[in-house]
């Protein structure tokens, strides 16, 4: 059975990524009729910023090449999980792992009264997959704390796209966390939060809130057989989002070698999917600092970022040819010397003649290993 609960027609603009800053980087899913809209070009966006027509901009669907994605997975493993559910929810993750794009990475976050890290993003999918398939039910459900602390660690992830796919099956029964703390944490995150409901035990119109809060959807699944085409869903969803990168108006040529502009922004973006205009709209702000130099490729926590990584190894290439330059060097020069000394003894008790022949062969051997050496330096 399909999810009974879809998303509204809508555009849905995650927070732009200014990093660049006065460029700025845009995601945007566009939902038309339940479904991601794709295809769309160009010509199908009109952007507005602080009242001003955009004209030149760039419009990309997403593919992660250029824009992966880190997505952390809060599983709950509380008693009522056992069994079919929580089978059902293992295999419908190990689905959704395999949906992502090739860059993409995920996390792992299980709580029942006590919400635990299974895995980093420093970790394979693979891994991630592995985790899941160990998780075994526990007890109650603290389902307001899994969504605060799982929140907190994503957003300390630097990542161009972040989402969170949060599932249970029942009501929060252990949590120190409010519900109104939930979701003022979730509107300040900038990324996406899909929740999923099993079952019939659920807060549907909590689980709602939070999906509204982190401009996601909610998704409920009557039972855990509907799991994987869940999963699938909202996969399909993140895989398909655009990207629009334009200049913030009135910005100087200078600017990206001054300080962030303390500015507040209001985005408005008119889509033409079909036969309908969908309309969204995202107000952000700038300041606090310098702007970044960093690419959107970031990386991982306790990863080096790729390029750093690059220049690292291309660093220790040339010393290891510098290394085994010198050691030929020395190796050629001691070679020639010992050679000389021995065909100069051996010339010298056999008369002069020898004498010179062995220290021309020596003194031979001995420029042939210096002009060996300098090739291999040049």
């Amino acid at each position: 059975m399909v999810p009974s609960a879809r998303a509204q027609d809508t555009v849905r603009i995650s927070e732009p990524n200014v990093t660049r800053y006065p460029t700025a980087q845009v995601p945007v899913s566009v939902l038309s009729e339940g479904e991601s809209a794709k295809g769309l070009s160009r010509e199908d966006f009109r952007l507005t910023h602080n009242g001003t027509k955009i004209s030149s901009f760039e419009v990309k669907q997403y593919f992660d090449s250029y824009a992966w994605l880190a997505v952390t997975l809060v599983l709950d493993r509380s008693g009522s999980m056992e069994g079919r559910p929580l089978a059902e929810s293992k295999r419908a993750i190990g689905q959704f792992l395999q949906a992502l794009g090739r860059r993409d990475r995920a996390s792992l976050v299980t709580f029942d009264e006590e919400v635990r890290v299974r895995a980093s993003f420093g970790t394979s999918r693979g891994e991630v997959q592995a985790e899941a398939g160990e998780v075994a039910t526990g007890g109650d459900t603290a389902l307001q704390d899994a969504i605060v602390q799982a929140a907190s660690r994503l957003s300390s992830v630097e990542a161009p796209r972040r989402a969170m796919v949060v599932l249970t099956d029942g009501r929060d029964t252990a949590s120190g966390t409010s519900s109104d703390e939930v979701l003022q944490v979730l509107r300040k995150a900038g990324w996406r939060c899909f929740t999923v409901g099993l079952g019939s035990e659920i807060n549907a119109p909590f689980l709602r809130e939070v999906a509204g809060a982190g401009d996601g959807s909610f998704f409920r699944a009557p039972s855990p057989e509907d799991l994987t085409e869940v999963y699938r869903q909202i996969a399909r969803e993140l895989e398909s989002q655009y990207l629009l990168t334009y200049r913030l108006p009135n910005a100087s040529a200078e600017s990206a070698s001054r300080p962030v502009e303390a500015k507040r922004h209001d985005l408005k973006l008119l889509v033409e999917a079909g036969s309908q205009e969908l309309e969204g709209r995202r107000v952000f702000t700038t300041g606090g600092g310098r702007a970044s130099a960093r690419a959107e490729k970031e990386p991982l926590p306790g990863q080096p970022a790729p390029d750093r990584q690059e220049k690292r190894s291309a660093r220790d290439l040339k010393l290891g040819g510098w290394k085994a330059i010198g050691t030929l060097f020395i190796g050629g020069l001691l070679g020639a010397t010992v050679g000389t000394g021995l065909l100069l003894l051996l010339g010298l008790s056999a008369g002069r003649r020898p004498a010179i022949v062995g220290s021309a062969i020596g003194l031979s051997g001995l420029l042939g290993g210096l002009i060996t050496a300098a090739l291999l330096v040049v």
